[in-house]
């Protein structure tokens, strides 16, 4: 318990401290948002914005990084549009890059670094084709990343792989870069308007995450009773 309460002792210490040299050094001006408004319309007026968010993405997915926070995090800095594709572009990229990198290595192998359950559900994922990898692109558990190892060392064909994903992600895809331009318009300017479009983006992305769930689960539902009729 002594241990436990001096961690717990170090670990606020370690938060007033950093809080303290946020507040009163000049670090805390880089997170005014008239300052980091300034580095996104340098990162959006780049040529390399596009290059960057891909990179952003696969090395996101090959440490587990959230793919929706990713995905918001683009519509923050490239707007709707620019965000929308280069979102769409990086999740594609890492996805490809993962899939075929799993795909090289023994199912054996990706077995004993994640768990024997990974065996099964990549057989499950190869029988239900591009509709069981939709619905696994649209369940709140499931990592990106952990999807994308699962698919490449079941070895499922990489057409139902990526025609899984474009339709699993890409309403979700759209939703984020909506929610993550209005964040930044209710960031840099809290008005009424700004906030209640903000508002309708968490709401919008809400009723989509749920709407996509629950068709890939009927989607399943219907190609697995089919199967055994």
């Amino acid at each position: 318990m002594r241990r436990g309460l001096i961690r717990l002792l170090g670990l606020f210490l370690l938060i007033g401290a950093v809080l303290a040299i946020w507040r009163y050094s000049p670090l805390g001006e880089w997170t005014l948002p008239s300052q980091i408004g300034i580095w996104l319309d340098r990162l959006r007026a780049s040529e390399w914005a596009g290059l960057l968010v891909v990179a952003g993405f696969v090395l996101g997915s090959f440490v587990v990084f959230p793919v929706t926070a990713m995905i918001a995090a683009t519509g923050i800095a490239l707007g709707p549009t620019d965000g929308l594709i280069w979102a769409s572009v990086g999740s594609l990229v890492g996805a490809t890059i993962n899939y075929g990198l799993a795909r090289m290595i023994p199912e054996a192998t990706i077995e004993r670094w994640v768990g024997p359950w990974v065996g099964r559900t990549g057989q499950r994922l190869k029988r239900g084709g591009i509709v069981a990898v939709m619905v696994a692109r649209n369940l709140p558990f499931a990592p990106y990343t952990l999807i994308n190892v699962v698919a490449g060392g079941a070895r499922i064909p990489f057409q139902d792989y990526m025609i899984g994903t474009i339709l699993g992600m890409g309403p979700i895809i759209a939703a984020l870069t909506i929610l993550g331009d209005r964040l930044r318009g209710a960031w840099e300017d809290p008005n009424l308007t700004n906030i209640s479009l903000l508002l309708l983006a968490i709401l919008l992305w809400f009723v989509l995450a749920l709407a996509l769930q629950m068709l890939s689960n009927r989607l399943a539902a219907a190609r697995y009773s089919s199967r055994w009729r």
